[in-house]
């Protein structure tokens, strides 16, 4: 039998990763216990003859990141959001009290399902950053070559001084950083609420710990919302009761096309619009006269499904822009950013659309019934 070395892992932040090499060695036993002598041979030479283990130690940290990115950005790549938790805690430091702020929003980060992270930049984060800048979502999507969008401001950068425009981020933060160190007692006994920095979706990100916490934010926020990308079964329990109590009845006709019984495929991409829609409206606005905007946003959203009967992703991201025949030039997402009152988003109109540009040659009774449904709630208002 071959001396194999025993895996030290690192004392900070490798509870995960230990559980995942104790579940992959039972899984290998289990896997081998059943094979014969010849198999058992053959599997041990590839793995004790072919196989090599390659230690690179760096003294330097920024040098560290550096291969961590690049050897990552080949074979399989990680997930954006894994560079981008590496970046950020690599901006956090390494002083003591920065070890312990790295756990903590470690396990604030990991308390989130992957796929749900994933979905928070890929399907909402990214695309309103752009929808709001003018800029078309690309077709690869979020990619590792977008994270710099969420890279930004670093507290520790003697040049902030000089960066005027980052200088009232870093004010904000420094403020929140004492006025939690100075009212920590009071929190603890729920005798003062505490306060969390004033995240944006649109504003530069400030590196480190408050990415994370920003993270973690905008997830409790897309859970309140319901948003369609995250999936109920997966949520921490904690959240569970949380779940979709933000979420405006007004938006009922597309939000039953993705429950049982409903046209979910057809309705995914309009979905999603609404869903990107409802969150920066309320990051913008808050709950003012949500269900006001719900109707404005659903019925926004539901434009390119009523005009063109097969909607594609890239429909829908052409719609986001610049509206449709109905809307012409209008990029919704754009106006939220620019309003200063929700008052300014929510005097738009949308006209009521023929259906497919009333082609009678093609009807779709779903389409038909949420148009109706949507308009008609719109005038019973206006009455």
């Amino acid at each position: 039998m071959r001396d194999v070395a025993r895996l030290r892992l690192s004392p900070f932040g490798a509870e995960r990763t230990a559980a995942r090499a104790k579940e992959n060695r039972a899984f290998l036993a289990r896997l081998v216990q059943d094979w014969d002598v010849d198999a058992l041979r053959a599997f041990s030479d590839a793995v004790f003859l072919q196989c090599e283990v390659v230690v690179v130690t760096l003294a330097n940290l920024d040098e560290a990141f550096q291969m961590f990115d690049s050897q990552n950005a080949r074979g399989r790549p990680l997930y954006p959001t894994d560079l981008l938790k590496a970046f950020h805690l690599r901006e956090i430091g390494s002083g003591r009290s920065d070890i312990a702020m790295k756990r903590e929003v470690v396990e604030l980060w990991e308390s989130i399902p992957a796929a749900h992270v994933n979905a928070l930049f890929a399907e909402y984060l990214f695309k309103i950053r752009r929808w709001a800048a003018g800029r078309p979502v690309p077709r690869e999507g979020f990619t590792a070559a977008d994270i710099g969008m969420f890279k930004g401001i670093r507290e520790r950068d003697g040049t902030n001084e000089e960066n005027h425009w980052a200088r009232s981020f870093v004010y904000a933060k420094n403020y929140i950083d004492d006025f939690r160190s100075e009212n920590a007692t009071l929190a603890r006994f729920r005798m003062m609420k505490p306060i969390e920095y004033p995240h944006q979706i649109d504003q530069p990100i400030l590196n480190g710990e408050t990415f994370f916490r920003m993270v973690w934010h905008y997830y409790q926020q897309g859970v309140r919302l319901g948003l369609h990308a995250f999936n109920f079964d997966e949520l921490p329990k904690e959240l569970s009761p949380l779940w979709g109590a933000w979420r405006s009845s007004v938006s009922a006709p597309i939000d039953e096309q993705s429950e049982p019984g409903g046209d979910r495929s057809r309705y995914a991409y309009v979905r999603g619009l609404l869903d990107a829609l409802l969150l920066y409206y309320h990051d913008r606005f808050g709950s003012q006269e949500r269900d006001r905007f719900a109707g404005l946003a659903a019925r926004f959203a539901v434009l390119p499904r009523a005009s063109k009967f097969a909607v594609k992703r890239e429909t829908i991201n052409n719609h986001a822009l610049d509206g449709g025949p109905e809307v012409a030039g209008v990029n919704l997402f754009r106006e939220i950013r620019e309003a200063l009152s929700a008052r300014e988003v929510l005097d738009r109109t949308v006209p009521e659309p023929k259906l497919y540009g009333a082609d009678r040659s093609r009807r779709n009774p779903t389409d038909a019934e949420v148009i109706q449904r949507l308009w008609g709630l719109e005038r019973g208002l206006q009455r």
